[in-house]
């Protein structure tokens, strides 16, 4: 994966976070695969063709292996990826992958990772809500 400018990331995760305008920003400024990331990984089929017709199958692989197709994570290790398989997996709040990419200095990749785990924390949280009744024993 291609080092990106400390803005761009900056970007990603607010975009990540909700932050359309971030999205704007980044199609803006040529970074278009970072927002089709993201939006492959909503469910977006569109955007996740959009990847692989584009030359980023290796984050069409990542959009996949989150959502734990282990094919698709054999597939980074295979082909060079292996600190994108990490990434995954550090998205997940695996420490041992947040531990590979901090030993090998890819702060931008546990950057993004935190966000992502952040978001699907969060998310978990609201769709366990619809189940919150109160506490009967207050």
């Amino acid at each position: 994966m291609i080092d990106y400018p400390e803005t761009a990331i900056e970007k990603w995760c607010e975009y990540i976070s909700g932050n359309n305008d971030a999205g704007t920003w980044l199609i803006e400024n040529n970074f278009r695969e970072l927002v089709e990331f993201w939006d492959a990984y909503d469910n977006i089929e569109k955007s996740f063709q959009w990847l692989k017709n584009n030359g980023f199958l290796h984050l069409a692989a990542c959009i996949d292996t989150l959502n734990h197709n282990s094919k698709a994570k054999l597939w980074l290790i295979k082909y060079g990826y292996s600190e994108l398989a990490a990434f995954c997996d550090a998205s997940e709040g695996n420490q041992e992958a947040v531990s590979i990419l901090l030993q090998n200095e890819k702060y931008q990749l546990v950057k993004v990772a935190k966000t992502i785990f952040s978001y699907q924390k969060k998310r978990k949280r609201s769709f366990w809500k619809i189940f919150d009744f109160g506490n009967p024993f207050r």
